[in-house]
């Protein structure tokens, strides 16, 4: 199923001032005023600001109500258009909408809604406070998401843990010829380590130490070269095993200029072994060896600055 970009709306941002209206106005009916706008912003009950604006709902309530398939979903763009010569002006698209999306415009005679604007919506450039954004994250979604899942079905790592996405995610971008080291953390639980004596994996995948993660990936990369096979040597590995204690062959591969592909899961913090502060840490961060208290305020040095080490 394809991903579609959106207009996200935040309300803390936002103050009124109705230049989103004016610009949608303009666009659509040539005039600047709000009531032929397809965007409303509309005062809420806590004495801030909500948005009435079609969602371009996945499963569109507009669209399942209308008895003339007047409204139907774009699957490329994922707007959803509104066909004047089948109208039958009934309004039940208005009231199968719960973001107000589609409404009457009595001077139009028919109901109108918001169509992105081709992808370039006047609204969101016409917001100076950013409470409007046109959210374009879906085109990594539909680039990567059809691509196939390395990672194997099921979880082994904390619920909510995002580093389950991580690996699927990095793994569909890299591809299958790819050999994937995991240091000592929350990732080779997972990866190597596995479920039911299986790896996570479906690539070739092993679990070196800490110190040598990257001087064992090197040795695997050049070891495919010369039987003339081009893999990805990647490494999936967090603080310790990459700005801490892993860091001397990590920076020993850069110098040499090792092909190898590093990732560093940066939790800012030992997080596997009871969440002890790391080289990443940030500056004035609570961890169970920096407490925050009378005495203590938390970590007394800034964060190493690991991408601009890497670039020396």
């Amino acid at each position: 199923m394809a991903a579609y970009e959106t207009i996200a709306f935040d309300a803390a941002r936002c103050n009124g001032c109705g230049d989103c209206m004016s610009a949608c106005a303009q666009a659509k009916t040539g005039n600047f005023e709000h009531a032929s706008s397809r965007i409303q912003i509309l005062p809420s009950a806590n004495d801030g600001f909500e948005l009435a604006l079609c969602r371009q709902c996945g499963d569109p309530g507009c669209v399942s109500v209308c008895p003339a398939a007047a409204l139907e979903k774009d699957s490329e763009s994922g707007v959803i258009a509104w066909d004047g010569t089948k109208c039958v002006n009934c309004l039940l698209c208005t009231v199968g909408c719960t973001y107000a999306g589609i409404a009457f415009d009595e001077r139009a005679g028919h109901v109108v809604k918001c169509d992105l604007c081709g992808g370039r919506p006047e609204c969101v450039k016409a917001c100076s406070e950013g409470a409007l954004r046109h959210v374009k994250s879906a085109r990594i979604y539909n680039r990567f998401g059809a691509l196939e899942d390395l990672f194997v079905p099921g979880l082994a790592g904390c619920q909510g843990c995002n580093t389950e996405l991580l690996i699927r995610h990095v793994l569909r971008a890299v591809g299958p010829e790819t050999v994937v080291a995991a240091p000592p953390g929350c990732i080779p639980g997972m990866g190597t380590v596995g479920y039911n004596g299986k790896t996570g994996t479906k690539v070739p995948v092993f679990h070196p130490l800490l110190t040598n993660t990257a001087s064992m990936l090197a040795g695997v990369r050049r070891t495919y070269k010369r039987k003339g096979r081009d893999v990805t040597a990647l490494a999936l590995a967090g603080d310790g095993g990459t700005a801490d204690v892993g860091f001397q062959s990590l920076s020993g591969a850069a110098e040499r200029g090792e092909e190898i592909l590093y990732v560093c899961v940066d939790n800012e913090g030992y997080m596997n072994t009871g969440m002890q502060r790391s080289g990443c840490t940030p500056f004035g961060a609570w961890t169970s060896t920096t407490p925050v208290g009378e005495r203590s305020h938390g970590k007394s040095r800034d964060a190493k600055n690991l991408p601009l080490l890497m670039m020396m």
